[in-house]
C-alpha cells in the first residue's frame, strides 16, 4: 500500500477514485498569440468529460498550485481529464502582469475549455476554482 503525498493511504482514496492507473500529463503552452502554460491530466483510458481548474492569482495561486495538482491527478485516475493552466501575465504564460483582468481572466479560461476540446474532442467541461478562480469559474 503506498502514501499518496499528503499523507493519506492510497486504499482509502479508492471508493472515490475506483481502479485503474493513474494516466499521464501533458505539459505544453496553448493559445497564442500571448500563450498560456498548461498542464493536462488525463485518464489511461482516454476520457469524454473534463474539468477546467481555474487557479486564483497573486500570492494564492502559490498556495494552492500543489492541491490543483492533486486534484488533476485524482480527476484523470477518475476517468476525468483535467485542465490546468496559468492565466497570461502569471506563472509560465507569456503576458504583463500589470495587465491583468477579469475580462483577462475569464478569456484564458476560455482558452483552455477550447484547448481541451481541440486536443481532446471534450465537449462536457465542468470548472472547478478557488478564490478569484472561483469567479472565473461561475462565469464560464
Amino acid at each position: 500500500m503506498g502514501v499518496v503525498a499528503d499523507g493519506w493511504q492510497e486504499s482509502s482514496l479508492a471508493p472515490f477514485l475506483g481502479p485503474g492507473t493513474d494516466g499521464h500529463e501533458e505539459i505544453e503552452l496553448f493559445g497564442g498569440p500571448e500563450l498560456l502554460f498548461g498542464c493536462r491530466h488525463m485518464p489511461a483510458a482516454g476520457a469524454t468529460t473534463g474539468v477546467v481548474i481555474c487557479p486564483p492569482t497573486l500570492s494564492d495561486a502559490e498556495v494552492n498550485y500543489h492541491r490543483e495538482v492533486r486534484v488533476g491527478r485524482w480527476l484523470a485516475r477518475a476517468g476525468v481529464a483535467a485542465q490546468r493552466f496559468h492565466y497570461r501575465g502569471t506563472g509560465h504564460s507569456d503576458g504583463n502582469p500589470g495587465a491583468i483582468s477579469f475580462a483577462g481572466l475569464v478569456d484564458d479560461a476560455r482558452r483552455a475549455v477550447d484547448h481541451l476540446h481541440d486536443r481532446c474532442g471534450i465537449d462536457r467541461v465542468g470548472f472547478l476554482g478557488t478564490r478569484v478562480g472561483a469567479l472565473v469559474a461561475a462565469r464560464m
